[in-house]
């Protein structure tokens, strides 16, 4: 085995609960822990559900999540500290506020702890600040509330200028949007691409009719004409289909074929089934289409937009359209149509101006926007950081608290703190039991606290309604006074650190000594409860026998004698006396036996036995109850729930009142003292009346003892 030589000076030991401890009282003092031995920490290991602090600080100190810490994560701790702040006095003030300038730039942590920083107090509005504190930190909706700078990679119209804006809201009405942290609408990376792809395809579709004019009969006006020449296309081929057709049957007769389709003209149904079946216009040999007159009424609004349009004109002669016009017609538009067609189904994107899109598609526009959310994502690489951030403020405001409950443990020993260790005080049989922990597993605990010889009850404390009870189960240390009124099923009230009131119920008991009076006095409460066993065994017994012999006798037939009514007798004077000297004279018998039978046996004999009853019943049961009292130990208490302690700690008298006390009374009122003077007056008149009793007593006993000797020659006249 080999020993670790450590280069540490100017280390500082107290006892503390009896124990040699090292104390670490400021920032300065923190490098002397990165070389000391962990055979000099007060604690190796820590169960972070024993510990009442910020749970948010155990959890960065339990750098690998098991629940636990341990010594090394403890100096990992202080070397983070020691790496990025070059300044403790915020430190040695557990400040929740931590200057800039105290961070150390020249770490690589520390600057990245700077920026991220800065970062936090711009996004809350203050840019200009100097100190950063723990509300800040904890304030985390409004530092992701701005858009630009909170690292999801979302940026929003509001966060750019011009048309980089005007194309991120033409972006959000093409593709929909993502939900910023800050709750805006806003587009990322992908939605940017999907925007710039989109607005490149319909850019494309417009150039190709650039370069073919001929995509563009009519110039501006062929989509509206387009828009006119669609609905009626098929409608207009139909009749010039239909007229085609009556001409050439005209020529065969016995081939034309006639159906005639009716409705009753008073049912709208039946007419509107009736003019769907029916063409855009009745046919005609010549194959000339009227675009005005007798006109199917369903097709009559279309054919009129048709024919109302300039670019109809030119091809229709008299208000007719005849089957060589329709059909040039047709051709000359057909390429425009065949375009369209084509068209790129962007409704958002062929909504606007074409000038408009390609400003909003330009390189540099979109190159502004992706410059927006690189520098959103930087921040939130900086944001990302802002966890380390709360680390190292978190470590500046508890961890020389940590110190005082894991390097040492003089908090534990502090009158006037109370330590992390220590749950809360419960208030039962008119004291304060202020040594309480948490109790995850009781079996274990109580296998363990049963060898510290420190009396544990075992308390579930509950608060809430029933419907939504919240228990727990706490170890309670009983270090003074007695534990003759505490048992399984006593309540009371435990207020925890917060102070907030639960209630309190006692479900189980380590017994062990409590006090040096209670292990003097227990052997005569054995005894006491001995004898009153017995003699309780023997009145039943006798009592019981008595019955069974009264109950042969009644059984039998046989009655008990009536014992005759004594005569009563006069009550003078004489028969008084007489009846008195009888009593003297019984008590002088009594008194001459009992002296006669002491005689044989000396006051030594007596003494001997009277003492060895009492050893007997007693003195083992004290000698070991001194023995456990002496050694009792916190340490082991504590590790019963999950603390890995270096050293025992002796649980002295002194220590034991510290953690089990009654409470003084509180300075009375005048009315209250004149209570009091007259309850002591009474408590005195009463022990007075006795001691006279018991002197009187003794006295007569010694005179009538003296008379009967001096009476039978056994003294010297």
């Amino acid at each position: 085995m080999t020993t670790k030589e450590h280069s540490v000076s100017g280390l500082e030991f107290r006892r503390i609960g009896g124990a040699l401890q090292i104390v670490i009282e400021n920032f300065e003092q923190l490098k002397q822990i990165l070389a000391l031995d962990e055979a000099w920490f007060a604690i190796t290991g820590i169960d972070c559900n024993s510990l009442r602090t910020d749970q948010k600080f155990l959890a960065f100190l339990d750098s690998d999540k098991n629940g636990k810490i341990r010594t090394d994560e403890l100096k990992d701790a202080v070397r983070f500290l020691l790496d990025v702040l070059k300044d403790g006095s915020a430190f040695d003030a557990r400040s929740t506020e931590l200057p800039l300038e105290a961070i150390n730039t020249d770490s690589v942590t520390g600057a990245e702890i700077l920026a991220s920083a800065k970062l936090v107090l711009s996004n809350l509005g203050k840019p200009e600040a100097d100190i950063i504190s723990l509300d800040d930190i904890n304030n985390e909706k409004q530092i992701k509330s701005c858009v630009l700078c909170n690292g999801d990679g979302i940026v929003d119209a509001a966060s750019a200028e011009g048309a980089a804006a005007r194309a991120i809201e033409l972006a959000v009405r093409h593709g929909g949007s993502e939900t910023d942290l800050s709750g805006a609408a806003g587009i990322n990376a992908k939605r940017l691409d999907d925007f710039a792809a989109a607005a490149a395809s319909v850019l494309a579709w417009y150039k190709e009719a650039d370069d073919t004019p001929a995509l563009l009969p009519f110039g501006d006006r062929t989509k509206a004409v387009l828009d006119a020449y669609l609905p009626v296309k098929e409608a207009f081929n139909d009749f010039f289909l239909s007229s085609a057709t009556l001409a050439f049957l005209d020529t065969d007769p016995d081939r034309l074929a006639k159906k005639d389709s009716i409705a009753d003209v008073k049912s709208p149904a039946e007419v509107m089934e009736l003019l769907k079946k029916l063409a855009v216009a009745s046919p005609s040999p010549d194959g000339q289409l009227p675009l005005a007159g007798a006109i199917n009424p369903l097709w009559k609004d279309k054919v009129a937009l048709f024919a109302g349009l300039p670019e109809t004109a030119a091809f229709a002669a008299d208000g007719k359209l005849s089957h060589e016009a329709w059909l040039a017609f047709s051709a000359q538009i057909a390429p425009a149509e065949d375009w369209f067609k084509r068209r790129p189904d962007f409704p958002a994107l062929l909504a606007v101006s074409r000038e408009e899109l390609e400003e909003a598609a330009s390189e540099p526009v979109l190159t502004a926007i992706r410059d927006l959310i690189a520098r959103d994502l930087e921040a939130g690489a900086a944001l990302a950081r802002i966890e380390t951030l709360h680390k190292l403020l978190l470590y500046q405001r508890y961890l020389l608290d940590f110190l005082k409950n894991f390097l040492n443990l003089s908090d534990l020993f502090d009158p006037h703190c109370t330590s992390w260790l220590q749950t809360g005080t419960l208030v039962m049989d008119g004291r304060h039991f202020s040594l309480a922990v948490p109790v995850t597993n009781p079996a274990e605990h109580k296998k363990i606290a049963a060898t510290s010889n420190i009396c544990t009850a075992y308390v579930e404390i509950s608060r809430g309604e029933p419907a939504a009870l919240k228990k727990q189960l706490l170890a309670v240390a009983i270090t003074s006074g007695n534990m003759r009124h505490l048992f399984p099923g006593k309540r009371g009230i435990f207020f925890d650190t917060e102070g907030a009131v639960h209630d309190a119920r006692i479900t189980d008991f380590i017994r062990q000594p409590v006090s040096v009076g209670e292990a003097l006095k227990n052997p005569f409460y054995r005894l006491g409860a001995f004898i009153g066993k017995q003699a309780d065994k023997l009145m039943t017994t006798k009592s019981n026998a008595a019955q069974q012999e009264l109950s042969k006798t009644i059984a039998a037939g046989k009655l008990p004698p009536v014992p005759a009514a004594k005569q009563p007798q006069s009550a003078n004077g004489s028969m008084l006396l007489m009846g008195g000297g009888i009593g003297l004279a019984a008590i002088g018998s009594s008194i001459a036996f009992i002296v006669k039978s002491l005689q044989n046996i000396s006051i030594l004999n007596i003494i001997t036995v009277l003492c060895g009853i009492l050893l007997v019943f007693g003195g083992p049961v004290v000698i070991v109850s001194l023995i456990k009292l002496y050694k009792r130990d916190l340490g082991r208490f504590l590790e019963a729930s999950g603390c890995a302690l270096n050293f025992p700690m002796r649980l002295s008298r002194r220590l034991g009142n510290f953690f089990t006390m009654a409470p003084k009374r509180p300075v009375a009122s005048w009315i209250g003292k004149e209570k009091l003077l007259a309850e002591a007056e009474a408590f005195q008149r009463k022990r007075l009346s006795l001691v006279f009793l018991i002197v009187l007593v003794l006295i007569l006993l010694t005179v009538g003892v003296t008379l009967h000797l001096l009476n039978h020659g056994l003294l010297p006249r």
